[in-house]
């Protein structure tokens, strides 16, 4: 996969976090961007996503493998939370740090997490694992559609395929 410099033209600017306080600087803004992300109003019903990332589901010096389904280089720490929250099918992410910076080496998005398969939550220095709760885990969608988690008061969605619909995509 090409590498991906998104964040080396953000802009530094001034910013105002949500308790009032006066931040600068790139990270900032990245962290302000992944709080309004996560607070943001839901103007669909199904369109609201909500992801949890709480410190028990996180692993320093931990990786979660075989479940990578998408890896961007060069990316502030803080951002790759936000990245899979954008990521439908994403219910966990590895940051890979380069020591003594805050860029993250490498952020990688992943489609499962540890609770399903702790097997693959292997030792691995300077690599921080975080997950959330995965609703699809204990659900399955019909008809092949596909379970992306964080949706609806259910905690998930059927993505259904053509000709296919309602809730659980039982319809045609």
């Amino acid at each position: 996969m090409g590498r991906n410099n998104w964040n080396s033209h953000l802009p530094e600017i001034r910013a105002k976090s949500l308790d009032g306080k006066l931040l600068l600087g790139k990270r900032t803004v990245t962290r302000s961007l992944h709080l309004l992300i996560r607070h943001s109003s839901c103007y669909l019903v199904d369109s609201c996503r909500v992801l949890d990332f709480r410190s028990e589901m996180a692993f320093e010096g931990k990786q979660l493998i075989n479940h990578v389904i998408q890896t961007i280089e060069d990316v502030l720490e803080d951002f790759c939370g936000s990245l899979c929250f954008m990521e439908h099918d994403c219910v966990s992410y590895n940051v890979e740090i380069s020591s003594g910076s805050q860029l993250a080496t490498k952020c990688e998005l992943n489609n499962s997490t540890h609770k399903e398969h702790p097997g693959d939550l292997r030792v691995k220095n300077n690599y921080i694992y975080r997950g959330s709760e995965n609703f699809c885990a204990l659900t399955s969608c019909p008809n092949n559609s596909n379970c992306q988690v964080g949706f609806t008061d259910k905690g998930y969605r059927c993505f259904c395929h053509p000709g296919f619909g309602g809730q659980l995509c039982e319809g045609k």
